[in-house]
């Protein structure tokens, strides 16, 4: 619950860290963020969306073409360990005591969501985090930064699981209705990159 505090007071105390290290396995190893719809990539869509915040950041491992990127790139500090890792860096690099957390693979992502999720604020709890059709998105939501030693702690620990650190931090889920399934999708595989460019072109000549 806000109290005497606005949202658009909050998103300036805040920055937004767009995970782009994944590995793409499934994407036969390329770069989600720079999939193209048209002449946009992916993180071209999320950036356009997420404009109200004033400052965003690429989180990004050490071999990955990010010489078209514009934004502040922070490197992983610990390879290999996953977005555990992207958040950890993020918290000891980001002077911002909260973060909005979001992957480079929803590009359906929606200003709507950030004013749902921060309308739903509470400085009493760590992390604010969408759930849909009783499905939890660890990956866009927020964070505040004061949990960073929790985090370090569960990498010390090889615990690498993001809802294993939401069940040890003051967690508030937020249920989304099942019309923003849509929204929460993440393109993570070849086949379904395929069907979301001719969705997309199918939508297009609707309109």
């Amino acid at each position: 619950m806000l109290r005497g505090i606005t949202i658009e007071e909050l998103l300036k105390k805040s920055s937004v860290v767009i995970l782009i290290g994944g590995k793409s396995s499934r994407m036969g190893y390329k770069d989600k963020y720079n999939l193209k719809i048209g002449q946009k990539r992916f993180i071209d869509y999320i950036i356009e969306e997420l404009n109200c915040f004033d400052y965003i950041v690429i989180s990004a491992n050490k071999n990955q073409d990010l010489a078209n990127l514009n934004n502040k790139v922070i490197i992983d500090e610990i390879d290999e360990i996953g977005p555990i890792g992207g958040i950890y860096t993020a918290m000891n690099n980001i002077d911002s005591e909260i973060l909005f957390l979001c992957t480079c693979d929803v590009p359906n992502i929606s200003r709507e969501i950030v004013y749902k999720l921060y309308n739903n604020f509470d400085f009493e709890y760590d992390c604010i985090i969408p759930r849909i059709n009783g499905r939890v998105h660890p990956l866009l939501g927020v964070y505040q930064t004061r949990i960073k030693d929790i985090v370090k702690e569960n990498i010390k620990n090889s615990d690498y699981k993001i809802r294993n650190l939401l069940d040890r931090v003051n967690t508030k889920y937020i249920d989304f209705d099942k019309k923003y399934d849509e929204v929460f999708s993440n393109i993570n595989t070849i086949e379904e990159f395929e069907e979301y460019c001719k969705y997309k072109r199918t939508k297009k000549t609707l309109l």
